[in-house]
């Protein structure tokens, strides 16, 4: 038990990182998507 919360500490900054950076991917996407509806819609609107 002890040897493997070792071993998940030791891996857990590789694992944070990642998880950061699918995290700022993930949220990167869903604001681009968010943003283009938006313009979308206002020019949409404008014309």
């Amino acid at each position: 038990m002890e040897t493997q919360h070792a071993e998940s500490t030791s891996t857990l900054p590789l694992l944070n990182a990642r998880s950061w950076a699918l995290g700022f991917f993930v949220v990167a996407i869903a604001l681009a998507v968010v943003a283009s509806q938006f313009l979308i819609d206002f020019i949409a609107s404008a014309h």
